[in-house]
């Protein structure tokens, strides 16, 4: 119930310190960084789906804006009625468009945002053969306290380790 370096029993290295650690210890501490990142990616995701909510309400509120001001225009006889018809619709028409985009964002349907329930992971309490596939190439046993995780895929973000 241990990992090993095969290094040492397989070819001499003198820089090989024959390192093992526990099984359950290095499982315990690969699960809980991957839950971190699993964390971190779903929060950001969160954060970033806000965002744009509160950017296309603001649009919505200049859209009102600009669609009263050329109400006022046509009322003042500053601008005709086709004109103004045809302006009207193609402001309605963004509404429309953004509104789709913000119910869109309220109901997660954005791909990037799913991740194939890869949420649950957050609740696992062991390290199971499926999350290892899904996220790791291969791990490197420097000694008890240091270890590299070679991932399956790029991180473009960092996180502390407290």
């Amino acid at each position: 119930k241990k990992y090993f370096c095969r290094t040492r029993k397989y070819e001499y290295d003198e820089n090989c310190k024959n390192n093992i650690i526990e099984k359950e210890s290095l499982e315990n501490v690969v699960l809980k960084v991957i839950q971190k990142i699993v964390f971190n990616i779903l929060n950001k995701n969160d954060n970033n789906t806000k965002n744009e909510i509160k950017l296309y309400e603001e649009e919505l509120v200049k859209l009102d804006y600009e669609k009263d001001k050329m109400y006022m225009l046509y009322l003042d006889e500053n601008m005709d009625k086709k004109q103004y018809l045809l302006d009207r619709k193609n402001i309605e028409d963004k509404k429309k468009d953004i509104t789709r985009k913000i119910e869109e964002l309220k109901n997660g349907n954005r791909k990037y945002i799913k991740l194939n329930g890869i949420e649950k992971v957050i609740y696992e309490d062991f390290l199971t053969c499926e999350i290892v596939d899904l996220f790791i190439k291969k791990i490197y046993l420097y000694d008890k306290d240091k270890i590299k995780i070679e991932w399956n895929f790029e991180l473009d973000f960092s996180f502390s380790n407290n």
